[in-house]
C-alpha cells in the first residue's frame, strides 16, 4: 500500500476515527447529509476512500440491534449520491433505496445485497463483489414479491462477481462490462430473467455467458427478460448462448 492510501485507510483508524465512519454509515442510513464531518471531497464526492469499520455494533440502527448475525448496516428507504467509496470494505446493502453516482472501484463488498433499489451512474472497475445479490427476486418464481433492481449506465470494468453471484430479475440498462470477471462456475453466469438494455459488453470473458428466461411465458411483457441493443462487437467470450425465445434481434456482434 502506497504512502498516500495508508493515511486514507488510517483516517478511519482508533476510537476517533471509528467514531467517524460510523457516523458516516449512521447518516447515511437515516438519509441525512454528511456536512460538518471532516471528509473532504474528492472529484467531487464526498471522500470516503479507504472506509472501514471494525463493527457494526457502533454504527446507530436499531435494525442491526435485533440482530444476532449478519451484522450488515443496511441503506433502506434512502437516496445516497455522491459518494467517493474507493478501497472501501464497509459494506451497505440496499433496500428500496437510490445510490447515485459513487465510486467503489477497487472496493471490497463480497456478498452485497441490492434489493429493490437503482443505481444509477456508479462505477465498480476491479471491484471485488463476488457472491453478491444484485437484485432479490428469484428468477424461477412466477409471481413478482419485490420491485425489480436496476442499474443504470454502470461502470464493471474487471469487476469481480464469483461463481455464486445471484442476479435475479436485475434490469442493466446503458452499463459497461469490460472483462468482468464472471468465475466460471457450472459453465458460467445464467441470466435467466434479467433484462439487458443498451448494454456495451467488451475485453475477454473466459466463460459462458448464457442469455435466456427460464421464468415462465406468463409474466407480463415488461416484465419478461429482454436483450435489446447489446453491442457484443469488442468481446471475446469462450460461448455466447442466447435461448431461441428471447429477443436479441437488435444486438451486434463481431
Amino acid at each position: 500500500m502506497s504512502v498516500a492510501a495508508e493515511a486514507l485507510r488510517n483516517r478511519w483508524s482508533g476510537r476517533q476515527g471509528q467514531a467517524l465512519a460510523a457516523e458516516v454509515i449512521s447518516r447515511l442510513i437515516r438519509g441525512q447529509a454528511l456536512d460538518g464531518l471532516p471528509l473532504g471531497h474528492h472529484d467531487g464526492r464526498f471522500d470516503l476512500r479507504y472506509l472501514w469499520l471494525v463493527s457494526a455494533r457502533l454504527v446507530e440502527d436499531p435494525r442491526l440491534a435485533t440482530r444476532t448475525l449478519d451484522l450488515i448496516p443496511t441503506l433502506a428507504d434512502v437516496h445516497v449520491a455522491d459518494l467517493d467509496l474507493s478501497s472501501s470494505t464497509a459494506r451497505l446493502d440496499l433496500d428500496n433505496s437510490e445510490f447515485r453516482n459513487c465510486l467503489l472501484d477497487r472496493a471490497g463488498w463480497q456478498g452485497w445485497r441490492v434489493r429493490a433499489s437503482t443505481v444509477i451512474g456508479c462505477s465498480f472497475q476491479r471491484t471485488d463483489v463476488r457472491d453478491s445479490s444484485f437484485d432479490a427476486n428469484d428468477p424461477l418464481e412466477p409471481v413478482l414479491h419485490t420491485r425489480r433492481s436496476r442499474w443504470v449506465g454502470c461502470d464493471f470494468t474487471r469487476t469481480r462477481t464469483g461463481p455464486y453471484a445471484r442476479w435475479g430479475r436485475a434490469i442493466f440498462d446503458g452499463c459497461l462490462f469490460d472483462s468482468t470477471s464472471f468465475s466460471g462456475y457450472a459453465g458460467g453466469p445464467r441470466f435467466s430473467g434479467n433484462s439487458f438494455l443498451d448494454c456495451t459488453f467488451r475485453g475477454q470473458f473466459k466463460t459462458t455467458l448464457t442469455f435466456g428466461p427460464y421464468v415462465p411465458q406468463a409474466l407480463a411483457p415488461d416484465d419478461r427478460p429482454q436483450l435489446r441493443n447489446v453491442d457484443f462487437r469488442e468481446a471475446d467470450i469462450d460461448t455466447l448462448d442466447i435461448t431461441a425465445n428471447i429477443d436479441a434481434e437488435s444486438c451486434q456482434y463481431a
